[in-house]
C-alpha cells in the first residue's frame, strides 16, 4: 500500500524534528510529553465533574447536559 496524504506530513514532521533537535533529543522530548500528559490526566481526575460541586453556594444555573 502506498503512502498517501497525511502520512507524508507526519513523515516530514519527524524528519524536520530530527534535523532541528538531533536524534538524541527526540526520546527526551517524547518522555517529557508523556509525563506532562500523565500529570494532566491525574489532575483531571481530582477535579469535580460537575461545576456546581465546586461552588455549592452558587445560585448561578449551570447547564445540564
Amino acid at each position: 500500500m502506498a503512502i498517501v496524504g497525511y502520512e507524508w506530513v507526519v513523515i516530514g514532521i519527524i524528519v524536520i524534528a530530527i534535523f532541528v533537535w538531533g536524534p538524541g533529543k527526540i526520546p527526551e522530548l517524547a518522555r517529557s510529553l508523556g509525563r506532562a500528559r500523565k500529570e494532566f490526566e491525574e489532575a483531571s481526575r481530582v477535579l469535580p465533574t460537575h461545576p456546581q460541586a465546586q461552588y455549592p453556594g452558587s445560585r448561578v444555573p449551570f447547564p445540564t447536559h
